[in-house]
């Protein structure tokens, strides 16, 4: 027995035809008659009889009816459940990511998530790239979303875009004229620096040794948020992520390209011990289309992109 046969004869038992069953079924008569006999045959019973006014369930037919009945019931609601996984209802995600990319872009991302999933709960973590590793691999988060220059076997790591930089100067400084800065441009210049395991600050520093470059860094701080904010208060000039940059309008600051093009590698991060839920596979997906967008070439007034 199964349940394709449970589901034809219920069909039998309520319309009191196999001629009406087909139709509801939009299956054959043929089709349902042949259903039926092999149900008989497998159970050894006799559940219905012919009259000259249509189909007479026996009293098996009516007692298997019964318990058909909450096997159909139970099963619409297995589908139903199923269906609810499937479009991530109830589902709950908690993301950790860096703090350049928690200013802007992820509320974007997670707007445009919700829209398409609007059942599903988010949590989220704004924290440093080691911390958000750090977090991932003890399984403490669902997905990390930052650098991952960790070589940590517990975390699978996925590049989803390269994240790109601007400098950012004092409206008012020598260098403001230039529409794109060089590595040249930086001799002797006052920089405000990332801290020393920020990945943009180790690509940053690789290109000023490689041109013979030396500048001057007496400011180091955590987060590019906070470069801007040095640079706003005109404390010199530093490199930052391009989200940063675009998170709020800075008006003291103009962001120029750099040249070399220095870009960062952002990956998303789930635990190898853990078989991630489809919510969190469609999160990351979701995430990898949404490259931040470039930064353009010819700045506005403001140094901030058109």
């Amino acid at each position: 027995m199964n349940y394709r046969q449970i589901e034809i004869f219920a069909a039998i038992m309520e319309c009191a035809s196999i001629t009406e069953a087909a139709v509801r079924l939009h299956l054959s008569q043929p089709a349902v008659s042949k259903s039926l006999k092999i149900l008989e045959d497998e159970l050894g019973l006799r559940l219905f009889l012919r009259t000259t006014r249509g189909l007479r369930a026996t009293d098996e037919a009516r007692e298997l009816y019964a318990e058909a009945s909450r096997v159909i019931m139970g099963f619409g609601h297995l589908r139903t459940f199923a269906h609810n996984l499937q479009n991530l209802r109830h589902a709950r995600i908690i993301v950790s990511a860096m703090p350049a990319l928690s200013l802007k872009w992820l509320p974007e991302v997670s707007a445009e998530f919700v829209r398409l999933y609007p059942d599903v709960a988010l949590e989220f973590h704004s924290r440093s790239s080691p911390e958000t590793v750090r977090l991932v691999a003890q399984g403490e988060v669902d997905v990390g979303i930052s650098q991952a220059r960790s070589d940590d076997l517990s975390v699978h790591r996925q590049r989803i875009f390269d994240l790109a930089t601007v400098c950012a100067l004092p409206v008012g400084h020598t260098l403001a004229h230039k529409p794109v800065l060089r590595a040249q441009d930086m001799q002797g210049q006052a920089v405000i620096s990332l801290s020393a395991g920020d990945e943009c600050r180790r690509l940053f520093e690789a290109t000023l040794v490689s041109g013979g470059v030396r500048i001057r860094s007496r400011i180091e701080v955590a987060l590019g948020a906070m470069v801007c904010a040095m640079v706003d208060a005109g404390c010199g000039i530093g490199l930052v992520d391009v989200e940063t940059a675009r998170a709020k309008p800075w008006g003291n600051i103009a962001f120029r390209p750099f040249e070399p093009s220095i870009k960062v590698p952002i990956y998303a991060m789930r635990n190898v011990g853990k078989a991630p839920s489809l919510a969190v596979r469609r999160f990351i997906e979701h995430a990898a289309r949404r490259v931040p967008r470039p930064w353009n070439e010819t700045p506005s007034a403001d140094g901030l992109p058109a």
